[in-house]
Formats: C-alpha cells, sequence, structure tokens
C-alpha cells in the first residue's frame, strides 16, 4: 500500500485559484503548485486536478486530505464531487476552511462566519509562522488588511478595491483612456503621455492607499509593534519598487496557512 505522505490543497479566489502539494510533516514547505484563472478551475477542475497530480508523478492513493479555503460558494460543489470520484478511500479527509473549527485563533468580531476563509487562512500563516503583533496585507481581487493581536487575537480589518479591479473600472468607464498594464512608472509622477500619467496614477494612488491605511491601523493602538506581513498578486512587484512599505513579503502566505491549519487540527 502506498504511504500517504501527502496532502492537497485549493485557495479558491474569485479570480484565481491555486492547487497546491505538501507533505505531512512540521515545514511550511509547499512542494508544487499551480496558479490559473477561478473559471478555469470551475469548468474542469477534475481533469485539471488530475492532470497535476500525473505531471508529478502521484495518485489518489498517495493523500491523506484535501483542504481547501474558498471565497466562492458555488465552487464548493465542485471540490465535494472531486473528492467523491477520486480520492475514494475511506479514511481520507475533506476539510473546509471556516472560522469555527478549531483556529488557532480568537476573535473580537461580532460575526466571525463574515470574515473570509482566504483572511482566515492568511492570518493562521502569519500567527503561526512569523508572530507577534500582525497586520496581514492580501492584493487580490479585492485588498485586504487583518490585524491580529500577538495572542492571537483577531480584531477584523478593511477591504478595499484590489487593483486590477480599480483598473478596469476605470477603462470600462472612460471613452478615450487606453488599457495599461500596472507598472511603476519610469517617468516618474508626473507622466509624459496618457499612458505614462495612467501608470504614474495606478502606482502612486496604490501605494498611497496601502500607507494611509496602514498609518491609520497602526495610530489605533499605537502601544503595539506591528510587523506587516504582505502577500497576493503584485506585491513582489511593489516591494521591488517600495521596499520600506511591507516588513515581510510572502507570495505562498496563503498556501502556507493551509498547511498550518491542518497540521494545527491533526
Amino acid at each position: 500500500m502506498k504511504k500517504k505522505n501527502y496532502i492537497l490543497g485549493l485557495d479558491v479566489g474569485n479570480t484565481n485559484t491555486i492547487i497546491c502539494i505538501f507533505k505531512r510533516d512540521d515545514s511550511y514547505d509547499i512542494i508544487k503548485h499551480q496558479r490559473l484563472e477561478t473559471k478555469i478551475y470551475y469548468e474542469d477542475l477534475e481533469s485539471i486536478v488530475l492532470s497535476f497530480l500525473k505531471k508529478h508523478n502521484l495518485s489518489s492513493e498517495m493523500f491523506q486530505a484535501l483542504i481547501y479555503s474558498s471565497v466562492v460558494p458555488d465552487f464548493n460543489k465542485k471540490i465535494l464531487k472531486l473528492s467523491k470520484h477520486y480520492f475514494t478511500q475511506t479514511e481520507f479527509k475533506l476539510i473546509a476552511v471556516s472560522h469555527d473549527m478549531g483556529l488557532p485563533l480568537s476573535f473580537r468580531y461580532p460575526k466571525p462566519s463574515d470574515i473570509g476563509a482566504d483572511r482566515l487562512v492568511n492570518a493562521c500563516a502569519a500567527v503561526k509562522i512569523y508572530g507577534g503583533d500582525l497586520i496581514v496585507v492580501d492584493m487580490g481581487t479585492a485588498s485586504t488588511f487583518c490585524v491580529i493581536h500577538s495572542e492571537g487575537l483577531h480584531l477584523g480589518g478593511c477591504i478595499a478595491p484590489g487593483i486590477n479591479i480599480a483598473m478596469k473600472s476605470l477603462f470600462e468607464n472612460t471613452a478615450q483612456l487606453p488599457t495599461v498594464k500596472f507598472s511603476y512608472p519610469q517617468s516618474g509622477i508626473i507622466g509624459k503621455s496618457t499612458e505614462t500619467a495612467l501608470q504614474a496614477g495606478f502606482f502612486y494612488s496604490c501605494i498611497g492607499s496601502f500607507q494611509s491605511i496602514l498609518t491609520k491601523i497602526k495610530e489605533e493602538n499605537p502601544k503595539r509593534n506591528y510587523k506587516i506581513i504582505a502577500t497576493g498578486g503584485h506585491v513582489e512587484y511593489i516591494n521591488k519598487h517600495s521596499p520600506k512599505l511591507f516588513d515581510i513579503v510572502d507570495p505562498l502566505l496563503t498556501l502556507k496557512g493551509l498547511k498550518c491549519i491542518y497540521e494545527h487540527l491533526s
């Protein structure tokens, strides 16, 4: 019998979904991962997952569990179907991340059920791996900011439009502005063309809004020494051009959080 040494993880977001594989051990290493648009996974989840496992010479018998975080309720039925059709061993576990599953967090939040699974996973990873007083920033379809104190207390946070959503909204609601890629404006803050003016506006409004939100959060609890942990799309690019904005950049924080939660529950 093949040893069940592996765990499959799925992070289902509004825009992108990531599948990952990790081992049952004490590390936070993600062995393999693959990011695709959520709509592509939704159309053919089972085939994509099976192809991914086959590519890495893995079969269903080698997996102990599938743990997933999802902010797309309709997707959850697809995951349940995948589990029933492919991972048929009786001891296999299907685990959906939720606030009431015994996470290593407590909440100062009237309705913790309102907190998205992605934010819960990020919080667990940040607490376990980095510790201390934390502000966790996730740059996804929405930009989220979660405040967690050193005792594992999740205070809440704020949610702002994501970069891609903001850019798409402007382009779709103007007749003459061209579509541009989010990038550092080589011409500086004063653009010399419509394209560079747009790049400057998007880049510096993003940096400015992040700085403002982070500053206001810190002002709420001035005696706390917050570490700012950042993950999500564009985060490495922004950190490259504005390295003082975040203390730690961890692009795989959400996937590591899935592993942290699985190990905590095991």
